[in-house]
């Protein structure tokens, strides 16, 4: 049995409620935007914009290759529900055959996890994830779960994933450089309010050159922080 098929049997088992300040992901909830997604949800935003924009499919589409990007914060709009899947830590992803080594040899204490596009609380199969192996510049679009590392994202922090007020960086499970890992990122100096839509990314962090990612040297942009909180919007 997949590491990702036993995440869903535990999402069957588990009938917590998801508490106001919880992380990004309790392991085995679903989550989402919208009320047919349920309440027990994690709206995914960029500490650059704050939380009026959150992470979308954009115009709702479902295909694989469809952009995701920024847009106003809604309850009403399916392109927000996104269920988040923790498979573990980074070392029973690596064991399960789904990320890299190089990714392993330094994050294998932290969370992987998949971001599902579970439009109106329907999981149709489709992640959040890098177009291709990633690079600085490569565009993040609904590809298909479980098929690659690129749909996999790991928290820079130990133990676990991004909470109200604790932004974190997520790393690509793609990803080849444990020196210079490519994180997800809104293209700097575009903004939510543009059309066409801008695409996020993946790209290194600035400046980033002495190790491992380390929250605390400050070398992080505001760009490149992710955060959640729980419940409709």
């Amino acid at each position: 049995m997949s590491l990702r098929s036993k995440a869903f049997i535990a999402a069957a088992a588990l009938t917590m409620a998801v508490a106001a300040g919880s992380v990004l992901a309790t392991p085995g909830t679903a989550h989402s935007a919208t009320k047919a997604c349920g309440n027990g949800c994690v709206n995914i935003y960029q500490t650059a914009f704050g939380r009026g924009f959150q992470l979308d499919a954009f115009q709702q589409r479902t295909a694989t290759g469809t952009p995701i990007i920024l847009f106003a914060s809604s309850s009403t709009d399916p392109g927000q529900d996104f269920a988040v899947v923790d498979l573990g830590t980074v070392l029973d992803a690596y064991e399960a055959g789904l990320v890299t080594p190089q990714l392993t040899e330094y994050y294998s204490k932290q969370e992987a996890y998949e971001i599902d596009f579970a439009p109106n609380g329907i999981d149709i199969g489709e992640c959040v994830g890098a177009s291709a192996t990633p690079a600085d510049g490569t565009t993040v679009s609904l590809q298909p779960c479980g098929v690659s590392s690129q749909t996999i994202w790991v928290s820079s922090y130990i133990g676990g994933s991004p909470s109200n007020g604790n932004a974190t960086p997520l790393i690509n499970g793609a990803n080849l450089d444990f020196w210079q890992p490519k994180v997800l990122t809104y293209p700097t100096g575009a903004s939510p309010a543009e059309i066409p839509r801008p695409q996020l990314i993946v790209s290194s962090i600035p400046g980033f050159q002495d190790g491992p990612v380390d929250p605390g040297t400050g070398s992080i942009g505001a760009n490149q922080l992710w955060a959640g909180y729980p419940g409709v919007v």
